[in-house]
């Protein structure tokens, strides 16, 4: 019998709005390169390379590693932006689960499987975020690819989260002060783990990590999740 062919869609692989992508498939070593404008960062404590990922390798953050940007990649993001990573979380993982951010700028991470983005306001600590239900596996073995998109509407109604290339619709939205934009700081990307607080490590592994500089549409985010399957 002969089967038919069967095409995914693809993403355009020179995206000008790819603003940085870590690959993971390092096998060894301190450095953690970024395949897009140069991102590159420092290993610090105990990453877990060359685990099985979806794309290639994956980096496992259970045991407190995590890597930092260099200093002169610290780049503001300005206007939308979008997130995308593979997460494989621990079997049973419990309270802040923090894949990225940026001091002061945003802060992306799972609650007990519950997606969550917070912005931060310009000079400030207040913040909006957004977070859905629990959605996201905590088994130990299930990989979930999560988006998040937010189109710099200063509002947190345009903040939106994909798991497995379906939109999940936001059950609790809050906000802490007035935003007026998002902040644009110099801090480092700290990927793994929060600037000043090691509780709140990311608690399993991680894929193929990219921010754009943009707002993703629908058909590129079902894109980004058949690209692993």
């Amino acid at each position: 019998m002969i089967h038919p062919l069967i095409l995914k869609p693809k993403l355009d692989t020179v995206d000008p709005n790819l603003m940085a992508h870590w690959k993971m498939d390092e096998t060894s070593g301190t450095r953690v390169y970024c395949s897009a404008n140069g991102y590159d960062a420092d290993v610090y404590s105990n990453l877990i390379m060359n685990e099985t990922g979806v794309i290639g390798s994956a980096f496992g953050f259970s045991d407190e590693g995590y890597f930092i940007t260099d200093s002169s990649d610290s780049t503001p993001i300005t206007g939308p932006f979008s997130l995308s990573v593979w997460t494989k979380l621990n079997n049973g993982a419990s309270g802040y689960s923090r894949i990225m951010g940026k001091k002061g700028e945003f802060s992306w991470f799972v609650y007990s499987g519950e997606m969550q983005l917070r912005i931060y306001r310009n000079g400030t600590s207040e913040y909006m975020g957004c977070k859905t239900n629990n959605v996201v596996a905590r088994d130990g073995s299930t990989w979930n690819n999560i988006v998040t998109t937010y189109d710099d509407s200063a509002s947190y109604s345009g903040i939106k989260h994909y798991v497995n290339g379906t939109s999940i619709s936001p059950i609790y939205q809050q906000s802490y002060g007035w935003l007026d934009q998002m902040a644009h700081t110099s801090y480092k990307y700290y990927v793994g783990r929060e600037e000043e607080a090691w509780s709140n490590r990311f608690q399993g592994s991680l894929d193929d990590l990219r921010i754009y500089t943009k707002e993703l549409t629908e058909a590129e985010i079902t894109a980004l999740y058949q690209e692993g399957i």
